[in-house]
C-alpha cells in the first residue's frame, strides 16, 4: 500500500500562502498531493453499504481535513488580529468546509479569551463564473466578486490532482454527500 508521503510534493511557494509558524511551513508541505497518489484501500474505513461498488478509494481522510481546518483557523485568527470576521459560503459543497471552519474559529478565539463577532453568509451559484462587473445591489455578491478577483488564495486546505471527488458535503447529482457523517471522507468516484 503506497504511503501518502510518496506522493507529496514539497512546494513552498510563499506567494500562494503565508504562514507565521514552524508547524504551518511543515503542514504547508502537505498540501499537495501529486497525480500518483492512488488513495487509501476502503477496506480500512466505514461508508454506507449503497455506495459500496461506486467509490475507487478514500484520498482525505476526515483527521487529516479537521487537522488542517484547525490549521487554517488559527492561522485565519492570526491574521484578522482583532477585527470581526464575515465568512461566505457558498452552497451547497461548502457548508460543512464552511461550519467546520467557523466553528474551529469560534472554539480557539474562546480559548484565547478573544472576543470575535463572526457574521456568516451563505451564497448559491447556478453557475460558477465569474462576473468581471458586479452588481452592486447585494453585498454578498459584493465580497464575492472581491475575492474572486483576488490573484491567488491566501489559505488553502488541500491543492488534489484533477480527479473526480466526492465526500464532505461535496456530490455527485445529490449522490454522496451524506457519506458517514462521523467519519467525512474525501473519496474519489471510479
Amino acid at each position: 500500500m503506497p504511503n501518502i508521503l510518496d506522493f507529496i510534493h514539497y512546494n513552498c511557494n510563499r506567494q500562494l500562502v503565508h504562514f507565521t509558524s514552524l508547524l504551518s511551513d511543515f503542514l504547508f508541505a502537505l498540501l499537495f498531493i501529486k497525480d500518483g497518489w492512488s488513495g487509501y484501500s476502503l477496506e480500512l474505513f466505514n461508508y454506507p453499504e449503497h455506495y459500496r461498488g461506486d467509490l475507487e478509494c478514500v484520498y482525505i481522510p476526515h483527521g487529516v481535513i479537521m487537522n488542517r481546518i484547525e490549521c487554517l483557523a488559527r492561522d485565519i485568527l492570526e491574521d484578522i488580529g482583532h477585527h470581526d470576521l464575515m465568512v461566505l459560503c457558498v452552497l451547497k459543497g461548502g457548508y460543512k468546509f464552511c461550519s467546520d471552519l467557523v466553528e474551529s474559529i469560534k472554539a480557539q478565539s474562546r480559548s484565547a479569551n478573544r472576543r470575535l463577532t463572526t457574521r456568516v453568509e451563505f451564497i448559491r451559484f447556478k453557475s460558477y463564473l465569474v462576473r468581471k462587473h458586479c452588481n452592486h445591489t447585494h453585498n454578498s455578491q459584493n465580497y464575492f466578486c472581491l475575492i474572486a478577483e483576488c490573484s491567488y488564495p491566501q489559505y488553502v486546505g488541500f491543492v488534489i490532482p484533477n480527479r473526480f471527488v466526492v465526500g464532505y458535503a461535496l456530490d455527485y447529482n445529490e449522490y454522496f454527500r451524506d457519506l458517514n457523517v462521523r467519519s467525512r471522507l474525501f473519496l474519489q468516484k471510479k
